[in-house]
């Protein structure tokens, strides 16, 4: 009787439900890199790196 519904649950959620959604905590892991909120100072004078370069003309 136990399997027949276990069988019922897995049929409505699915083949992959028995299955983690993420991996499983590791001590041994490093932590994710940490992305950098603020972009590196730029020197006076020079453009931001996203602008383009003005045309003389």
């Amino acid at each position: 009787m136990l399997s027949y519904r276990l069988f019922a649950i897995r049929g409505f959620l699915g083949p992959e439900a028995h299955l983690p959604t993420q991996e499983p905590d590791d001590p041994h892991r490093p932590p994710p890199p940490v992305p950098d909120t603020e972009p590196p100072p730029v020197p006076e004078g020079d453009p931001p790196p996203e602008a383009p370069p003005e045309r003389l003309g």
